[in-house]
């Protein structure tokens, strides 16, 4: 049978449980919880007793309730939720920061919508004059500046002109330096690279050519241009 708790709320004893520990996991005291329940007994609870904790329940009209876990943080928790731990201290008045309970269920106000999740996008590359059947692609994580190239209806690297093995190069538009990768050929005729740069992948000159292992500047054949 419920008992009466207005403006609190009804907590039922689990194992282990003392008025110490509720009142820390709540967020008030022990006097309180005295106060809220005539006649309990403080060092004799009882498993599955309903008790009044003078506490009224968290509410989060902007947000959503949070029971904290081990290893949460305000931090953690803010940007999982796309807010700020400036905006979960606000919504929950008394809350330590740095001392968070297990169990303890705060508000966390959602500032904004999730966050989109990035998805990786496609660039078809166009064949060159010397490999005019080629067919490239590269695939683009720009969270991670990070490119995949693939090459394939292409000869064995060796039998043209300088070459050895297929290399993916990157590089901004207007700049001079090359960023560079071996492609390794995963299926018969399928050559992928991977790189992962220093600068954001967006306006990025593309090439696939077939070049001398040692070679740090585009001097072979190529075979696949674009522009991420």
């Amino acid at each position: 049978m419920s008992i009466n708790c207005p403006g609190g709320q009804v907590y039922i004893i689990k194992g282990m449980d003392t008025l110490y520990s509720i009142a820390r996991k709540f967020n008030t005291t022990v006097a309180a919880i005295i106060t809220a329940n005539p006649g309990i007994n403080p060092n004799n609870l009882r498993i599955g007793q309903q008790i009044c904790i003078p506490v009224p329940p968290v509410t989060c009209p902007d947000g959503v309730t949070y029971t904290i876990k081990a290893g949460d943080t305000l931090y953690a928790l803010a940007k999982a939720y796309n807010t700020t731990v400036a905006a979960i201290v606000a919504a929950n008045p008394g809350i330590n920061p740095n001392n968070l309970r297990i169990g303890q269920v705060i508000c966390i106000p959602q500032v904004g919508p999730p966050p989109p999740v990035p998805r990786p996008k496609c660039v078809i590359l166009s064949p060159t004059d010397l490999a005019p059947n080629s067919k490239g692609m590269v695939f683009v994580e720009t969270d991670l500046n990070s490119v995949v190239g693939l090459i394939t209806n292409v000869p064995d690297p060796t039998v043209l002109p300088g070459g050895e093995v297929y290399k993916l190069w990157l590089k901004p538009v207007g700049a001079v330096q090359w960023t560079v990768t071996i492609m390794k050929e995963v299926f018969p005729d399928y050559w992928i690279g991977r790189l992962i740069t220093t600068f954001p992948v967006t306006g990025v000159d593309v090439l696939i050519s077939a070049e001398p292992i040692a070679s740090t500047t585009p001097e072979g054949t190529g075979v696949a241009v674009g522009i991420i």
